[in-house]
C-alpha cells in the first residue's frame, strides 16, 4: 500500500522529503536538494538546472505521495517558488498539478 498523508502538511524540503520521488526519463539533471540562493545554509529547496538541461523533450518530475483530503470541505495549498524562463527556451516551464481520485 502507498504511503499517505494527512494535512496539515508542512514540508520544509531541508532534506528530500520522505516517500516523494523524482523522476528523471534521461538520467540527465533533475530535481535536487540544495541551499536557496542568498540564504542561511539552513534554508534548503527543490532545484532544477534548467539552464544546463538540453533535453527538450522530457519532463522530469518532483512528485509527493497521495495526500489524503477525503475528510476536508475545503483545502489551500501555498508554497514559495522562483521560477524565471530562460530567453529562447519554449520548452521550460514549472507546472503544479492536482490530480482526483486514485489513480
Amino acid at each position: 500500500v502507498a504511503p499517505r498523508l494527512t494535512p496539515p502538511l508542512i514540508e520544509t524540503l531541508n532534506e528530500l522529503p520522505a516517500n516523494w520521488t523524482v523522476t528523471n526519463p534521461d538520467n540527465g539533471i533533475t530535481w535536487v536538494n540544495t541551499t536557496a540562493p542568498a540564504a542561511s545554509s539552513t534554508n534548503k529547496s527543490m532545484y532544477i538546472n534548467f539552464y544546463d538541461y538540453e533535453a527538450e523533450s522530457y519532463k522530469d518530475f518532483f512528485i509527493s505521495p497521495f495526500i489524503d483530503l477525503s475528510q476536508l470541505t475545503s483545502a489551500v495549498l501555498k508554497f514559495d517558488r522562483a521560477y524565471a524562463r530562460f530567453p529562447g527556451r519554449d520548452n521550460d516551464s514549472l507546472r503544479i498539478r492536482i490530480y482526483t481520485g486514485c489513480s
